[in-house]
């Protein structure tokens, strides 16, 4: 009877330390899969704020091509302008030459 007692009690203790095992693995299991996600989430996130910044930049680029051309024109328009005025004074001039003689 002592004999089946202290078997008994082995068993348990081996189903204890089975039981632990079992929980310290499906702990290690849990936090391994955290990590994962954990991981996964902060690539994906890297990866949508790096998509964020290209588009930013693309949009401060446009940005300036744009201004770039509107500065570009303005001048253009100006030089256009100008010369219109020189044109129509060198006409003017020429006409109150005329007018004069």
């Amino acid at each position: 009877m002592h004999e089946s007692h202290g078997k008994l009690l082995d068993e348990r203790e081996k189903e204890k330390a089975n039981a632990v095992k079992a929980k310290i693995m499906n702990d290690k299991n849990s936090r391994d899969m955290q990590l994962r996600d954990e991981k996964r989430r902060r690539k994906m996130e890297e990866k949508e704020n790096m998509q964020q910044e290209h588009e930013y930049i693309q949009r401060l680029r446009q940005e300036m091509d744009n201004e770039r051309q509107m500065q570009l024109e303005k001048r253009k328009q100006e030089r256009e302008y100008l010369q219109k005025m020189l044109h129509e004074n060198e006409k003017n001039k020429a006409r109150q030459k005329e007018e004069e003689e």
